[in-house]
């Protein structure tokens, strides 16, 4: 018996011998319920015929010779741990319902429930949703090969304005760089000292942003042509032909859209350098052939152990999946799990496949619940989720990245 449930019963017994010297008619039992807000005890007697529910620790009195049963049911979220009369350990005596038969009762005594809080075990999912709502911001690997058309508006004349076909090849590192191998643009021909062009996705007001700055020249329709240029294209989104991004990067056919923003300084053929200013607007890239992936899931591990003072701790792990197929994985930890509160998790320095580690991918689980049944079986029931990797971040309610459970 721990030193808390001893103190906590020889201090009632104490109050109930003081209850039974004022009320030396009736026998008066304390029903203790520990902790508060735990459980309930259902109290049924014959003399006289009485029932009743206590929520929370109280009396019951009745005839002396009288039958009582009593009913242990533990609140949601907690379990029934042992069962006191008196100093006695009665919790082997209860049937498979929690319940238990004393009597003919002759004197005061004090029944002591103690309820423990259940800790959720086993591996629980979550995984980057299909069709995410308004908000939760996704993560791209942009690493890949790309063509399409180039959504220039033609104006008649104006061989710069040209809508142009591209090929190209992407390389993107896990700060959000991206490296651009440009194979073929139609009727461009760069000079062979152009410097490769670089960019850099990021997440700007919870959506998608590519900013870059380039200069180089070369010759465009067999016009010589040289040009700088920076810009930004915000609220990119990528909406596939056929349904899904999957978790493998594989080429399909996307439609590109968002919000452009650049300044180019062209000069082309005899005329002196022109710079063009395009202000904010909405242009869409249909049918671009895209290797792309924004799936990516973590799997969060508990596991319930004696630590070295033989107490009860839980400890959580993670394994994180993230678009490009690299896993990284968090070594478990202590965490102090609440029923009201669940618990939070910060997830840095994974461990990479090949040991190395990993500084910049940020995973927050913060306020995980779960709803727990009295046989130890728990389903995630809320908390919010925030990630930082490739470049990018976001947040989210965890319902929305639920995933089957055990």
């Amino acid at each position: 018996m721990s030193l808390f449930l001893r103190t906590l019963i020889s201090e009632a017994l104490m109050l109930l011998y003081l209850a039974g010297v004022a009320q030396a008619a009736d026998v008066t039992w304390t029903i203790v319920i520990a902790p508060a807000a735990s459980g309930k005890v259902l109290a049924v007697t014959d003399k006289p015929a009485a029932t009743k529910t206590l929520a929370k620790s109280g009396q019951i009195a009745f005839a002396k010779g009288a039958l009582v049963d009593l009913t242990f049911t533990p609140n949601q979220n907690y379990k029934l741990e042992s069962v006191y009369k008196n100093l006695e350990n009665w919790t082997n005596a209860l049937d498979v319902n929690k319940h238990a038969r004393f009597g003919p009762v002759e004197k005061n005594h004090l029944i002591v429930a103690k309820f423990a809080i259940i800790n959720p075990q086993g591996d629980f999912g979550l995984q980057y949703p299909d069709d995410p709502p308004e908000g939760v911001a996704p993560v791209y690997d942009a690493t890949g090969h790309y063509e399409g058309k180039i959504p220039f508006t033609e104006t008649p004349g104006n061989p710069l304005t040209k809508p142009r076909a591209f090929n190209v090849d992407v390389a993107m590192d896990e700060t959000g760089k991206l490296d651009v191998q440009v194979n073929s643009v139609d009727g461009l021909v760069s000079d062979p000292a152009n410097q490769p062009l670089t960019a850099k996705l990021t997440t700007f007001e919870g959506s998608p942003r590519i900013s870059a700055t380039t200069h180089g020249k070369g010759t465009l329709d067999g016009t010589a042509l040289s040009a700088s240029a920076s810009g930004t294209v915000t609220d990119l989104k990528l909406t596939p032909t056929a349904p899904g991004l999957t978790a493998q990067a594989e080429q399909q056919n996307v439609t590109v859209e968002g919000l452009r923003k650049y300044r180019a300084t062209v000069a082309f053929g005899e005329l002196k350098p022109i710079t063009v200013v395009k202000k904010d607007g909405p242009f869409t890239m249909p049918d671009t052939s895209a290797e792309v992936s924004r799936e990516w899931g973590i799997t969060v591990n508990l596991q319930e152990r004696l630590d070295a003072k033989n107490r009860r701790k839980l400890y959580a792990g993670a394994l994180l999946t993230l678009p490009n197929q690299r896993q990284l994985q968090f070594a478990e930890r202590p965490v102090k799990y609440s029923a009201k509160n669940g618990f939070t998790l910060k997830l840095i320095k994974g461990v990479r496949d090949d040991l190395s580690i990993d500084k910049r991918t940020r995973v927050t689980v913060k306020n995980m619940q779960f709803s727990c049944s009295a046989d130890g079986s728990c389903d995630v029931s809320g908390g919010t989720l925030s990630y930082a990797f490739l470049g990018q971040k976001g947040k989210g309610e965890i319902a929305d990245f639920l995933v089957s459970q055990p």
